[in-house]
């Protein structure tokens, strides 16, 4: 898992993700269309923070939720791309960002 750079799993049926943290390199997540529906079921992919510059969870119900964007970006400070499209890292993002746990 340590040289892993890239996963897949794309509409798995997947509601929860466990800890990113022994991916070290990993850069790309595709976990678009699964059962992805709270903040909490998400958390797991901040392990991988460092690296992290592209995440797909499009399909999944958490995009719909309020500020599911400003969250993902707040908490993936190298990310790039969230979903397929340009994800921007901005100095004045506020530090608490109301979201459905």
């Amino acid at each position: 898992p340590r040289t892993l750079t890239e996963i897949a799993l794309p509409n798995t049926q997947i509601t929860e993700l466990g800890s990113f943290e022994k991916f070290a390199v990993l850069n790309r997540v595709d976990l678009s269309l699964n059962r992805l529906c709270f903040a909490r079921q998400v958390t797991g992919l901040f392990g991988a923070a460092p690296s992290l510059t592209d995440v797909n969870l499009a399909g999944n119900p958490i995009c719909t939720t309020t500020n599911y964007r400003l969250f993902m970006v707040h908490n993936l400070p190298k990310l790039e791309l969230l979903d397929g499209t340009y994800a921007p890292q901005t100095p004045f993002m506020p530090l608490i960002i109301p979201f459905t746990w």
